[in-house]
């Protein structure tokens, strides 16, 4: 039940952008996380798959949700070298 209300979120960031990417990204952090955090293995490959989607989410190519609250999610969902997330950008 909580994938289909993240690809809603995403759907809606995404063709809308506009005011509602900017609305979710207050609470995308802690909500992507906890979510995360209740499902299983299977899902969390979904929810990864479509993180990466939002590097690159917005209307001109950027982070959907922004580079602070993309790289809060990345680093707790994928723990290590820090250095990694400059890299990948």
């Amino acid at each position: 039940m909580k994938l289909p209300a993240f690809y809603l979120l995403d759907a809606i960031s995404k063709n809308v952008f506009e005011p509602y990417a900017r609305h979710f990204t207050p609470i995308v952090v802690r909500l992507y996380l906890d979510t995360y955090e209740q499902v299983d293995q299977a899902t969390k490959g979904k929810m990864e798959e479509m993180l990466l989607t939002w590097r690159t989410g917005s209307p001109i190519g950027r982070e959907l949700v922004g580079v602070v609250p993309q790289v809060a999610i990345e680093r707790q969902i994928w723990p290590g070298d820090p250095n990694q997330y400059a890299q990948v950008w």
